[in-house]
């Protein structure tokens, strides 16, 4: 179901949480469903005791999409509902997980009468988050991760001895991925990607990606049948440094029967409006946002425009 935008408006600043009716003992067990679906189009936050309640009778949960908006305050701190959600509610049984956080950007243009968020910050300082991803994606199949973390807290709470025996497609965003950056810095983050993927026998794909004020880019190892390779494609072109390859080459020989092949897509020409006009240009699978999620986030900033 949409939920129009005349519908939801006010309810973005909203800071009751969802959470279970009283009776919520008589929930059946539910084990037809496999995967749950929390989309953007609800504007609230869910108790993170009544989301471990739901997953806990629905013991046959593999996949779970769950897009967040980024809260409201002045002061960033590490949202508590997001470290219990993560680190004490999702299942064991979890084999696919995407989660993309909302900002309020295109709202604001459709409502301008709305309290704004801390749209477009980063949780840098708050690397706990990334290391509780880190630990958990050891037991899944797909990890998507947009904007909730940075790539570097991810890549640096990795562990020598960690093996990701099953992870076969990761996608992180990566605050260093800007034009602005010292081409060094770049190379760093993607050389921290590559280490991890050493320990990671069944990758097929890693994207590490950006979009921040106006400009859009994606890094991507692919080892797909027939070809090995490393992608760059943005509103920008980068030099891939020789070390940075060699590190992937070392990814490639090691889990692969081909060389790795080295690949400059054709630059993008046209200015990013937006996270989800990014996500377009970028060519992202349904793993990043969930496709009704993309198609509303567009209609919307269409009529923020008008």
């Amino acid at each position: 179901m949409h939920l129009p935008l005349e519908s939801v408006k006010g309810s973005l600043d909203c800071d009751r949480c969802l959470s279970l009716p009283r009776g919520q003992g008589d929930v059946p067990l539910v084990k037809a469903v496999t995967k749950f679906i929390f989309r953007r189009q609800c504007r609230r936050q869910i108790d993170p005791k009544a989301l471990g309640y739901l997953f806990n009778r629905l013991p046959r949960l593999q996949s779970v999409v769950y897009e967040p908006w980024q809260r409201s305050g002045q002061v960033l701190i590490v949202d508590s509902l997001d470290l219990d959600t993560i680190k004490y509610h999702l299942p064991r049984s979890l084999k696919r997980v995407s989660i993309f956080e909302n900002t309020d950007k295109c709202i604001l243009k459709a409502h301008r009468w709305l309290k704004p968020l801390t749209s477009g910050v980063w949780r840098s300082e708050l690397p706990i988050l990334g290391r509780i991803f880190a630990k958990r994606s050891l037991d899944f199949e797909k990890l998507s991760v947009a904007f909730l973390i940075d790539s570097n807290d991810f890549f640096q709470s990795c562990q020598q001895e960690w093996i990701w025996e099953h992870l076969s497609l990761l996608c992180l965003t990566a605050r260093t991925l800007t034009q602005t950056n010292h081409p060094d810095v770049i190379s760093s983050t993607l050389k921290s990607a590559a280490a991890a993927a050493l320990s990671m026998p069944c990758l097929h794909t890693m994207t590490l990606w950006n979009s921040v004020q106006s400009e859009a880019c994606k890094f991507i190892y692919s080892a797909e049948s027939g070809s090995t390779s490393v992608s760059w494609k943005g509103t920008w072109n980068l030099q891939m440094e020789p070390s940075m390859i060699h590190d992937w080459q070392k990814v490639a020989q090691k889990y692969t029967r081909y060389n790795l092949q080295i690949i400059q897509e054709p630059e993008i020409l046209v200015q990013v409006e937006s996270h989800s006009h990014a996500v377009e240009l970028l060519e992202f699978p349904a793993e990043v946002i969930d496709p009704i999620s993309l198609w509303q986030m567009r209609k919307e900033e269409q009529f923020g425009q008008h």
